[in-house]
């Protein structure tokens, strides 16, 4: 589905960067997504090419190893990116425990060996972005 969907020159498809640090507090989300929105539709008006038909965000996800309770639940280090997947129309998860652990990322995993890193990759039309800011305010206590 990504690769029809990228392959599609009637489909405009835009990466979300996001890179919230897991001691920044999760109320900075609303701000930062009702801005990208506001900077998308003044870019529109502007007529550069940010006129997107989808969206697309990688979340960072673990999973706790040892725990056989829940051994195959992920988590979202960001919470607020969940939302993001229960209104994708598609996503798919996997691992980069194999990519994780050089010495320039301070051995994490030797540190961290209970929890395995995933990556989520979620697609969602672009005009969901109204939608999700509306759940974010919902959902999101202010600061």
């Amino acid at each position: 589905r990504m690769a029809n969907l990228l392959g599609d020159p009637s489909k405009q498809t835009g990466l979300i960067i996001s890179e919230r640090f897991v001691n920044i507090p999760s109320q900075v989300a609303l701000p930062s997504y009702q801005s990208l929105k506001s900077d998308i539709e003044k870019a529109v008006r502007k007529n550069k090419k940010f006129d997107f038909t989808h969206l697309v965000l990688i979340s960072k996800l673990y999973r706790k190893k040892a725990d056989g309770q829940s051994e195959n639940q992920l988590f979202f280090f960001n919470p607020e990116e969940q939302l993001f997947k229960e209104i994708s129309e598609f996503n798919y998860t996997f691992s980069v425990a194999d990519m994780m652990g050089s010495p320039s990322a301070g051995n994490w995993q030797e540190k961290n060996s209970d929890f395995e890193s995933f990556r989520a990759v979620m697609v969602f039309n672009a005009k969901s972005l109204s939608k999700m800011i509306l759940k974010l305010q919902t959902q999101i206590s202010p600061a």
